[in-house]
């Protein structure tokens, strides 16, 4: 049965979201069936062979991506998917949608002086140790091998794929796992360094990315002014 309202960890994470870029707004959903129902036929099209738990998952992230729409003045009819799967948001808005095995989570702002956002939440587990040397650099690659932390490796992962979702706006292509490189620097945060080809073409060398743990769910979000 689905959780109807928030977890403390959901909610946690919505307020860290919400408070890290001022005028934005974040909202979780959980996965109901009438929500396909809900959608467009054009945002359904794409995904009308697509199993059902895939439809929840999708279903989810548009819905909670439109009532933060909602929450901000700027309403969505639709949000339709991309050339490369990323929702293709009004100009006036960026957002990023994530989701995990228990709720879909969106977060929204006015794109007037942000670039990108971007989000990611992840079920909490030892990522296989047989991936890492196709998700991180050396440089990542050494700090796991020092480090004590079970959870670091699926932390950095999570954290490519927000800086993915970040960049997407300014580069409208797929961020390669290795061409970023991450090390923690504080309490709940990474920084984050571009390789050459990519700070040349996106024009961000580095940025910080913040992660929050809960008893078996991580998230992890970005932004770009």
């Amino acid at each position: 049965m689905s959780i109807l309202l928030p977890t403390a960890f959901e909610v946690q994470l919505l307020d860290e979201l919400e408070q890290a870029v001022d005028g934005s707004c974040a909202e979780q959903c959980t996965f109901q069936d009438r929500y396909w129902d809900e959608l467009t036929a054009q945002e359904r099209t794409p995904l009308a062979k697509a199993a059902v738990k895939r439809r929840r998952e999708f279903a989810a992230g548009r819905r909670a991506a439109k009532k933060c729409a909602q929450r901000l003045g700027t309403p969505i009819d639709r949000l339709l998917i991309g050339s490369q799967r990323e929702p293709c948001w009004p100009s006036q808005i960026t957002g990023a949608i994530s989701h995990d095995a228990s709720s879909a989570l969106a977060w929204l702002a006015p794109s007037e002086h942000l670039r990108g956002l971007g989000l990611d939440v992840e079920k909490a587990s030892r990522l296989k140790r047989g991936a890492w040397r196709l998700l991180f650099t050396q440089a990542e690659l050494s700090l796991l091998e020092k480090s004590d932390d079970s959870e670091l490796a699926l932390i950095l992962f999570s954290a490519k794929e927000s800086v993915y979702k970040c960049l997407f706006p300014t580069v409208n292509r797929y961020v390669g796992y290795k061409e970023v490189s991450l090390e923690p620097t504080a309490d709940n945060q990474l920084h984050c360094v571009t390789n050459e080809a990519l700070a040349e073409e996106s024009g961000v060398s580095d940025l910080l990315v913040w992660f929050l743990r809960g008893p078996k769910r991580l998230a992890t979000w970005t932004w770009l002014r």
